[in-house]
């Protein structure tokens, strides 16, 4: 085959208004842009790489492009495949007959094999390869172009009100994710590993949510991502709007008013050398789902610590964080509307 001959582009998410054989949503919130397809491009000096996501399950089609030069098209039709070459999931592009009426053709539907059945952030390396030329078969097949590409699969339709989820955030919960398939599961894993993996350090003093206790509360979502610090309101939100990114609905902040003397805590990200010290708190927010505490805020318990995650607010929870004071716990709940 011609030496000019080449995959240009390729989309992922070429339907914006289904999930159900095609990519999700995303945000470049590091570049304050909706990613759009094609993901993938290398023609003529528009060279891309964008990341994609899908949920997970999915049996994909993929669009992609080629180019060759008209005067060197010696053939009617190819057959053209993707097979997996890198990546920890087995992932394959399935022959389709490819026609070019010019030097570069329409974007043509592939069939994919299934994505991964579990959230997670991962990479794909494909070779692409003529198996056909006019319907006789290439042995081996002749390979036309290598691409390498950065995905996500979350659970489920991304939910208000990361409905289009942000690239960041899904670099966080795909990761501290990876691997679930239960919504439970996902919203333990964001609470636990948020708070292990050095997200932020806690500061009383700076908050980046809305101080209203019930209803919808707006976050300054960018401004807590760029900084390194985070109070207990900013870590409930992270357990909302982190788990809504991949999926999960039905998370929310729940309040306990006080004021209120802690037991020996370990708050997030401490620098204290011993991590362990006691704390007069106004109120203590934390995340709430299934009618449960996850509070990725803080350690409990320094003699066997924990993060507690699906724990009853007055009862292991109440007897491990507090000391003395008013426990009051507000009937309803808070919910992240509204992010900038």
């Amino acid at each position: 085959m011609p030496p000019s001959f080449d995959v240009v582009a390729i989309k992922f998410n070429h339907n914006t208004g289904s999930t159900s054989s095609d990519g999700i949503n995303l945000y470049d919130s590091l570049n304050n842009q909706n990613i759009t397809a094609p993901e993938w491009k290398y023609y003529l000096g528009d060279n891309w790489n964008k990341k994609f996501g899908y949920i997970k399950d999915t049996v994909p089609i993929i669009q992609a492009q080629f180019f060759c030069e008209t005067d060197e098209q010696n053939f009617d039709t190819l057959e053209i495949e993707a097979d997996w070459n890198d990546g920890e999931h087995f992932w394959v592009v399935t022959d389709t007959t490819v026609v070019f009426a010019d030097s570069l053709t329409s974007f043509i539907n592939f069939h994919a094999s299934t994505v991964p059945t579990s959230v997670g952030k991962r990479t794909i390396g494909w070779t692409w390869r003529i198996t056909k030329v006019d319907g006789e078969s290439q042995s081996p097949p002749k390979v036309l172009g290598y691409t390498d590409h950065d995905y996500y699969t979350v659970l489920a339709n991304p939910q208000s009100p990361m409905s289009t989820p942000w690239t960041e955030v899904l670099d966080y919960a795909c990761d501290w994710a990876s691997g679930e398939n239960m919504s439970s599961m996902i919203v333990d894993k964001i609470t636990l590993n948020s708070y292990y993996t050095g997200f932020k350090n806690y500061n009383s003093q700076i908050s980046h949510c809305d101080t209203a206790s019930t209803g919808q509360v707006s976050l300054n979502l960018t401004n807590l991502l760029s900084g390194t610090n985070a109070d207990c309101k900013d870590m409930a939100a992270v357990v909302q709007v982190f788990s809504n990114a991949i999926g999960v609905s039905g998370v929310y902040m729940k309040r306990i008013s006080g004021s209120f003397n802690t037991q020996s805590i370990d708050p997030i990200g401490t620098t204290n050398p011993d991590g362990w010290f006691n704390l007069q708190w106004n109120y203590h927010q934390v995340g709430w789902y299934s009618s449960s505490v996850y509070d990725s805020c803080l350690r409990l318990d320094q003699d066997s610590p924990r993060v507690p995650r699906g724990e009853d607010i007055d009862d292991e929870y109440k007897d491990d964080l507090y000391s003395s004071g008013t426990w009051n716990v507000n009937t309803g709940t808070a919910y992240i509307s509204t992010l900038n």
